[in-house]
């Protein structure tokens, strides 16, 4: 997608109307705390003058003195407690800010339109939107923190320059101009840093990649038997030295400016305290004075840098929150308008459907053509990367064709609202995921109080895992993985498919898909799954791919891919007589089958 420049107000607005949304009290919260900020630093220039002045007259009062400290000190205690106060308030409200926005990132990510989720730009740009909610630094809260803190800033800046006016116009004046041109060379570092932000963080995800598979215990036994340390060390420190490499020359860069603004910095320390020197000793302002324009200049000095630096900050995260809009506008899976209470799926069709990934010229799939009626078992086979899941990526919606049309009872699937259809699919995929739930939460997927248990169990016995309850004392409340529970247990890779089977098994879709289901059991496992998943599938439409051809054999209609096309059709016994390539696939597998149990040929 191509990305949008904002507008820095048009950001600044949606960061307030963001926060705002979520906590309205926090934006006061907010402006209260770095409003004191701000203020305090005057107390600071004025109690000098004020003490001396009044030490140094003719009728000096030591009760009025202690009067003026203990006013000086009630302030600035009060001023401290309502800021600090103001902070730890606002950052425990803002808690819930964070926790939101990460939520929403998330469910932008489920419901994203799955062309983006296989793009690696995706991914970067996932970690660049997460860099806006990451800290009180970034995104929505930084832009709220720095516009407070600008404004606030420019008008101490105006209270300054009305205290250094009455010494000398001139000199504010070159303060002003001195610091403008520290402004552009800011802008010109920070320009610089936001510039690599995409290189570095891609860096920084592919090298966290590495780190965390090291750090995976799934990935334990693969790491030691294979001795894949220094593959992984390797490649991760490739990322890290690419990252660093690129930091190095930012910062290289960054100190060049850098000099620039420390010599800056000098020849305005010596206009200005020159001036003050010079205008002391020459008897034009009084010791009083001398303190109060000393700390106003060092005051003006550092709140006019506050201003160009939150300016700067301003910019910086003008861009994050960009970044996070953009991602935020990324098109969501496609939902047609028309909805139907489907209670089961009748007919599905594939007319000449072309099919090619996004940002590729060869097309995957080419002019398919499939009928499935109510009751059909419909077997998928050929060689890998023929298109076998991608016909089956199509047919769940996850994609739209190119060319032709996918119908599901006559209607157009991009035209049916997703939730309509996605509800009558049963589909296990070709990558198993457990999740970190108990056996029943993986089994049935939804919240706690709509599992039906008795169902669980009975779609357990069927996908022939049940055995796998006497693991624990739990039984159906037992863990799946040790990451959230010290009490779980780890599956092997067989006993995940057949819990992916149950789940199938237990959602009762009327069309059924399976992608290699049972590729990590033997035959003669195999060949027990599938007789008690017939039982079950009914008259439901059903759809399975598989390398086993002899696990075919139950479906009615079996067809062949390569090359993206199908090149033959038909039942077991035809395309067996017909001495094609299906034949000669299944010709060269039954060697393993028999050797593996003979009956699954039977």
């Amino acid at each position: 997608m191509e990305k949008i420049n904002r507008r820095i107000i048009n950001n600044i607005i949606y960061s307030f109307k963001a926060v705002w949304k979520i906590d309205k009290f926090v934006v006061f919260l907010y402006g209260l705390n770095v409003l004191l900020e701000k203020v305090q630093p005057f107390l600071y220039i004025f109690l000098p003058k004020v003490l001396i002045d009044e030490l140094t007259s003719d009728d000096a009062d030591w009760f009025k003195t202690i009067g003026i400290i203990l006013a000086f000190l009630i302030a600035i205690t009060a001023a401290n407690f309502i800021q600090r106060s103001t902070y730890s308030q606002t950052s425990a409200r803002l808690i819930k800010y964070k926790l939101e926005k990460r939520k929403e990132l998330a469910l932008k990510i489920i419901d994203i339109d799955y062309s983006y989720m296989e793009n690696s730009k995706t991914l970067n740009e996932y970690t660049l939107a997460q860099n806006a909610v990451g800290n009180y630094c970034n995104g929505m809260e930084g832009m709220m923190r720095e516009m407070f803190g600008f404004i606030f800033s420019v008008l101490t800046v105006i209270g300054y320059v009305s205290i250094l006016a009455t010494l000398n116009i001139f000199v504010v004046l070159a303060l002003i101009i001195i610091t403008v041109v520290s402004y552009f060379i800011k802008q010109r570092i920070a320009s610089q840093n936001m510039s690599k932000r995409e290189e570095t963080e891609n860096c920084e995800r592919r090298s966290s990649y590495y780190s965390n598979v090291m750090s995976d215990f799934s990935y334990g036994k693969e790491i030691r038997i294979y001795n894949a340390k220094k593959f992984l060390t390797d490649k991760y420190n490739l990322f890290n030295e690419m990252g660093i490499g690129i930091r190095k020359k930012v910062i290289l860069q960054r100190t060049k400016w850098n000099f620039l603004l420390n010599i800056i910095n000098l020849i305005k320390g010596l206009i200005c305290y020159g001036y003050l020197l010079s205008a002391a000793l020459n008897g034009n302002i009084q010791i009083g004075s001398f303190l109060m324009y000393f700390v106003a200049l060092g005051g003006f000095t550092g709140w006019i840098e506050d201003v160009t630096e939150s300016l700067a900050q301003l910019r910086r995260i003008d861009i994050q929150v960009d970044d996070y809009r953009n991602f935020m506008t990324i098109p969501d899976m496609k939902n047609g308008n028309e909805h139907k209470d489907i209670k089961t799926v009748n007919k599905i069709e594939f007319k000449n459907v072309w099919f090619k990934y996004p940002g590729t010229e060869n097309y995957v799939l080419k002019n398919i053509n499939l009928c499935l009626d109510t009751g059909d078992k419909l077997a998928v086979v050929g060689k890998n990367g023929g298109g076998k899941t991608t016909l089956i990526k199509l047919l769940c919606g996850l994609y739209e064709p190119d060319k032709g049309e996918i119908l599901y009872d006559g209607i157009n699937l991009r035209d049916l609202n997703r939730a309509d259809y996605v509800n009558q699919l049963a589909v296990i995929f070709q990558t198993i995921n457990i999740f970190a739930f108990s056996v029943k939460a993986n089994v049935a997927l939804c919240a706690k109080d709509n599992i039906n248990a008795e169902k669980v169990s009975e779609s357990l016995k069927s996908s022939d895992v049940d055995y796998i309850l006497s693991k624990s004392h739990n039984g159906l409340d037992m863990s799946l993985s040790k990451i959230l529970d010290d009490e779980g247990i780890e599956l092997s890779g067989g006993e995940n498919q057949k819990i992916a089977l149950a789940r199938a098994i237990y959602k009762n879709g009327s069309v059924i898909i399976l992608d290699e289901p049972t590729s990590h059991l033997d035959a003669i496992a195999e060949k027990r799954i599938y007789d008690n998943y017939l039982q079950i599938a009914g008259n439901k439409i059903s759809v399975f791919i598989s390398h086993r051809l002899a696990s075919t054999k139950f479906c009615d209609n079996i067809i062949m891919i390569e090359d993206g096309e199908i090149i033959e059709t038909g039942t077991h016994d035809f395309l067996i007589e017909q001495d094609g390539k299906y034949a000669e696939m299944f010709n060269i597998q039954s060697v393993y089958y028999k050797d593996e149990g003979a009956e699954i040929l039977e």
